[in-house]
């Protein structure tokens, strides 16, 4: 197989979380760090995966956060190209969004469940608890990522992440005027090679539930 010296990194933000649509979830939760996706956020994945179908995509990357994980699954169904965790892609470890570090064990436990996961990746990023408030920390860590990352997956390849992983990458790969879509279940294409690299596509038309619509109804 020749690959293309240009590589197609589909960076997506999971769909909509359970907690932002029922108020009262996290105090009946068993993870209340670590929401599931509400139906809309199932079916706005089951949407982004019918999108990328034709587009060349060879495995999916996930951060271990459980709506994250759902989403990648939702990605496979359509697509079938496996599925590897990767801790790199998770959540900003802000300290007023975590008291510790979260163990990622609903996201885990689907994952092995599941017989497209490959379980022989070993995760590129090494993120750590707490990161300082600002975004300086999660960039920064993504940043270190996405280097090491490049080095080693050549191919066109979706990485389903957070709106943080969606502000680090872009703030790594993409020129300052970049406009990325950080709204759930978006995509965002950066393509490109060594330093090189370009936003080709932002948006998240391909969804027929839109996060605005729910969360503020």
């Amino acid at each position: 197989m020749v690959l293309s010296a240009v590589m197609k990194i589909h960076v997506a933000r999971h769909g909509i979380r359970e907690d932002h649509i029922d108020p009262d979830w996290k105090s009946k939760a068993a993870y209340p760090d670590d929401p599931g996706l509400h139906s809309s956020g199932l079916k706005q994945a089951g949407e982004l995966g019918d999108f990328l179908k034709e587009k060349g995509i060879q495995i999916i990357y996930t951060s271990p956060f459980l709506r994250a994980v759902q989403t990648a699954l939702e990605l496979d169904k359509r697509l079938g190209v496996g599925i590897r965790m990767e801790k790199g892609l998770c959540e900003s470890l802000r300290p007023e969004w975590f008291e510790r570090m979260p163990k990622f064990k609903p996201g885990i436990a689907l994952l092995r469940s599941y017989s497209g996961f490959d379980s022989s990746w070993e995760s590129v990023g090494r993120p750590s608890f707490p990161e300082p408030e600002s975004e300086l920390a999660s960039d920064k860590r993504l940043a270190v990522f996405i280097e090491d990352f490049i080095k080693i997956e050549k191919r066109d390849c979706v990485l389903v992440g957070h709106g943080a992983v969606v502000h680090g990458l872009s703030e790594a790969l993409l020129p300052a005027n970049a406009k990325p879509c950080y709204k759930t279940c978006a995509l965002n294409v950066m393509e490109g090679e060594g330093s090189d690299w370009k936003l080709s596509y932002a948006d998240n038309e391909f969804l027929s539930i839109k996060e605005e619509k729910l969360l503020f109804e």
